[in-house]
Order: structure tokens, then C-alpha cells, then sequence
């Protein structure tokens, strides 16, 4: 029976391919998916490996060259018209046919490759194309089948940590479990990683089409992965009707110290010309690929609200989240949840802050508020900050200015606005 119509199986749903690694025969992008096309109540093997192979080709070639990397993993709503062809044909020339189905899929719904801005130095780097955030299947490992989200975070010297996550990313799936954690370093293998909170062991490697896969220690495919890219939804954010904008890339305004960079960010060690009390503050940081670093040492900066209260920047991109990594109120509360990017991609604060409130007298009489949302997600919620946090200025009854921290480390800002309340 021949499919006239291939098509319109394919509508409404759901770019991918099929896959030969996964349980159900299917490749998972994401929460996307593509079965094995029926014919005659059967499901045939359109697709072999070297057929698949020659898909990912072409999808880069559709897009200048670029690998699967660079795409971003979208939910296709949009149908696609009917073309007719005949896939019992020849394998050479159905896999053409698919290939350049998929190929001309992210372009006519996603438009181009998003770019990422990423510096040369860092791209050029081995250990840095392996990092990054990962989704996928795990066929079976450690008892465990199903969607799962993995972060490799490079150490430096080709060695590398990567947290593994029942259920898909943080806030993209995770069921909140205690994620694996992993470590090790690479070899002609791939990078092998030993679990460090439980037995077992996985070696990490590539294709060198963009398709990533995790193997158990006697080499038997324990998951296929797609390397993902995330971003912020409030990346890009304009200001509203009556806010103060403090840098849109080009000009610098109410800010003292601030310094920009011919690519059109700000070097840290700045603060705001005005004292504040009552504010909605947007910004855009990015945090360098330092991987030989460690701790408090790696992309550190921080925001100091009236130069009191610190919302920690950091590199925490893999870390567990605590009161002194990124998204804490320094040493004063850890973020409700880790949502750091990897280093070099720009990340978002959306910062919601109440002054605290004095009388005559001088007496505290209501403690200062502030609900802190770190790439799109609130990580404090109306939290009541019980004193000065760090290093802060003393609290008093005087408004004080913001600090953007320097210290030391090669953070960079964009895209500054304040709303004043």
C-alpha cells in the first residue's frame, strides 16, 4: 500500500524522527515526538540508522550548516500542505525525501536559528560544545524508564560534573526526585561518569550529528538526548510607560561608574543615581565560561538593593541551589529552586522590592519585601528579609541606591530598566 499523502499523518503534530535507539521507536525532542509511520496495518522501518544519519545533514545544511545543537526544541501547532510523494520508494531517495521534510519544518514554523551571542573564545573550547542542558529517554537505568533532563557543567581539563533529572529539566519536568549526580572526565570513549549518590556508572558521547547519548557500563544504550537551549521568557523585556531606563545598549542614563563594552554590555562596579524605596527592576546578565574555577570564584557579582540586600549572581548553572549561589538573598534564604542557565547564555532578574518602613523614632516598624523571579520563575515569593543580608550597608530609614557588585569576575549586564513605585 502506498502512502500518497505522508503528510497529513505528520500534521498537527509533530516534527521529529523516528529513532532506533528508544523504546517506543521514536526520537523525543523535548515533549515532541514522531511514530513510525502505518502502511497497510504494519509499521515499516523507513528509516534505518544511515538514513536517519543523512536527515540530521540535511536539516544542518537547511540551516547554514548549523547542527541540531542550535535549534530550540518547539511544539509544532501549525499544519504542513500535502505533498503527494511515495515513501515505498528506493532507501536513498526516501531518505532525501524525509530529510528535507525535516529540514524545511523548523524553518517555515520557528523561523532562523536563534544565536546565543556566544563569545568566540569560549565556543572554540572542547569542554565547552559538551556542556550544556540535555532531554531525553532513558530506556533503563538504575530501575528508573522514562523522560529525563541532564546538565553537564565543565570542570576545566576535560573533566565534567552532570546532575541527571527524573522527569525532565528544573521546571520543565523535573518531579522534584533527587536527581543522580555524576562525575568524570573524558576519554576515546566519550566522558565517562560515575555516579557519585549511588552505584553505577555512564559514558557520555556524540554522533557528531547533535544527537548525545548515555550508555551503562556495559556499553548497552541507556538513553538517546538532544542537546536543549532555554530561554528566559523575560529575555528582551521592554520597559513600560514611565520607567527610568538605565542602559538599552547603546545609552547609559541615572547610572554612575557604569562603563560599556564595544559589544554593547556593561562591565560590573556601577550603581544607580538615584536612591530607591519602592521599585520593579528588569536586567539582563551573563555570567563568563570560567570552568577551571570554583565556588564564589566563578561569574560572581550580585545586585545590592539599597546596598543592603544582596540577590546573589553567580555561575550555579549545575549547583544545588543554596543561600550563597545564584537566585539566593546572600546567606539569608536559598532560591525556591535552581533556574541558572549555563555560563555565557544571558539569564534574567525580575525583581519586585518594598523598602522597609521606619517611624519618627527610627524603629524599624515593618520589615523590607521582595519577590525575586530568576529566568521566568519566581524563586522568592513576598519574602520578608529579616536584616541587611552579607556585607550590606546597616538598615536604616534613608533610601540608599542599587549596586551592581564587582567582584572581580567578568559579569556583563544589558537591558537595565526601573520602574519606581
Amino acid at each position: 500500500m502506498l502512502i500518497s499523502k505522508p503528510l497529513n499523518l505528520l500534521s498537527r503534530a509533530i516534527f521529529l524522527e523516528i529513532c532506533p535507539f528508544t523504546p517506543e521507536g521514536t526520537l523525543f525532542f523535548g515533549k515532541m515526538s514522531l511514530r513510525p509511520l502505518t502502511a497497510g496495518g504494519k509499521l515499516p522501518r523507513i528509516l534505518d540508522q544511515a538514513c536517519f544519519r543523512s536527515i540530521i545533514k540535511d536539516v544542518g545544511a537547511a540551516h547554514e550548516g548549523a547542527s541540531l545543537r542550535g535549534l530550540r526544541a518547539v511544539r509544532f501547532v501549525k499544519e504542513f500542505p500535502s505533498c503527494g510523494y511515495d515513501l515505498n520508494m528506493m532507501p536513498k531517495l526516501k531518505s532525501r525525501i524525509i530529510g528535507a521534510l525535516v529540514a524545511v519544518i523548523p524553518t517555515f514554523i520557528s523561523g532562523p536559528v536563534p544565536t546565543l551571542g556566544l563569545a568566540t573564545e569560549a565556543v572554540d573550547r572542547i569542554d565547552y560544545r559538551a556542556q550544556g542542558e540535555y532531554e531525553g529517554r532513558v530506556r533503563s537505568f538504575a530501575g528508573y524508564t522514562g523522560r529525563l533532563g541532564m546538565q553537564v557543567i565543565a570542570q576545566g581539563e576535560q573533566k565534567y560534573e552532570a546532575i541527571v533529572f527524573p522527569g525532565g529539566l528544573p521546571a520543565n519536568g523535573w518531579n522534584r526526585s533527587t536527581p543522580w549526580r555524576f562525575s568524570g572526565g573524558k576519554t576515546e570513549e566519550g566522558v565517562i561518569l560515575d555516579q557519585t549518590n549511588g552505584p553505577g556508572s555512564l559514558v557520555f558521547s556524540d554522533d557528531g550529528n547533535g544527537f548525545w547519548y548515555l550508555r551503562d557500563a556495559s556499553k548497552r544504550l541507556a538513553a538517546g538526548l538532544i542537546n536543549v537551549t532555554r530561554q528566559s521568557p523575560t529575555l528582551g523585556a521592554q520597559p513600560p510607560e514611565g520607567a527610568d531606563i538605565l542602559f538599552d545598549g547603546e545609552t547609559i542614563r541615572g547610572l554612575l561608574q557604569a562603563k560599556r563594552k564595544d559589544n554593547g554590555t556593561l562591565h560590573v562596579g556601577f550603581l544607580t543615581e538615584k536612591s530607591v524605596e519602592d521599585f520593579d527592576l528588569h536586567l539582563e546578565f551573563r555570567t563568563p565560561f570560567e570552568p577551571e574555577k570554583r565556588g564564589q570564584g566563578r561569574g560572581n557579582s550580585g545586585v545590592y538593593i539599597q546596598r543592603r540586600y544582596e540577590v546573589q549572581i553567580l555561575d550555579s548553572f549545575g549547583l544545588e541551589g543554596l543561600i550563597n549561589e545564584c537566585g539566593a538573598l546572600y546567606k539569608q534564604r536559598r532560591p525556591d529552586m535552581n533556574m541558572c542557565l549555563p555560563p555565557m547564555v544571558w539569564q534574567t532578574y525580575d525583581i519586585n522590592f518594598t523598602a522597609a518602613r521606619f517611624n519618627e523614632a527610627g524603629e524599624k516598624t515593618a520589615p523590607a519585601k521582595i519577590t525575586v523571579m530568576l529566568n521566568g520563575r519566581k524563586v522568592h515569593d513576598g519574602v520578608e528579609l529579616v536584616n541587611k543580608t552579607g556585607a550590606g550597608q546597616p538598615e536604616g530609614p534613608n533610601p540608599l541606591p542599587i549596586l551592581f557588585q564587582d567582584h572581580s569576575n567578568p559579569v556583563e549586564y544589558r537591558n537595565l530598566w526601573i520602574v519606581h513605585r
